[in-house]
């Protein structure tokens, strides 16, 4: 599948703001979480089925997980085996994974979008299109892309 960062750009992300967040949440209706709406996109922008859901790597089912200390589980399966590719490079549908709150695990994930833009969602925030500057790279910690998009 060939991305290139100008078509992607001309997108119109409008109808993935403002979703409500919720913890291992499916679905734009009720809630999602950020794991989640990034399936959600690669689904309905790639035609690409991710065959998992957050609830594969997280099975704590309160918001208390964001501030565990837990098994890296995204980190240590974002492989080809799961259909990941670790990458260096920031493309369209690349896959942030961040550690944020008082956690030393990956508890929260991003897509880049181009021109230095991220689309996420996250506690007592709807999702929203943010600018990937220093404050959510100082808190990355790992990029994938799905194996099989080119740029």
């Amino acid at each position: 599948m060939e991305i290139s960062d100008s078509k992607y750009l001309e997108r119109s992300w409008d109808k993935y703001i403002g979703l409500e967040y919720k913890h291992l949440g499916l679905y734009p209706e009720t809630g999602i979480d950020c794991f989640n709406l990034i399936k959600y996109i690669y689904k309905k922008e790639l035609n690409i089925e991710i065959p998992y859901t957050t609830r594969t790597f997280c099975n704590i089912v309160d918001e208390t997980w964001y501030y565990r200390n837990h098994e890296r589980y995204f980190d240590d399966n974002a492989n080809s085996s799961r259909g990941w590719e670790k990458t260096d490079t920031l493309e369209p549908f690349t896959v942030i994974g961040m550690v944020l709150g008082a956690s030393t695990t990956t508890n929260h994930c991003a897509m880049y979008i181009g021109n230095n833009k991220i689309i996420h969602t996250m506690i007592n925030h709807k999702s929203h299109i943010a600018t990937y500057g220093s404050y959510y790279k100082q808190y990355t910690v790992g990029k994938c892309k799905w194996v099989g998009i080119k740029n």
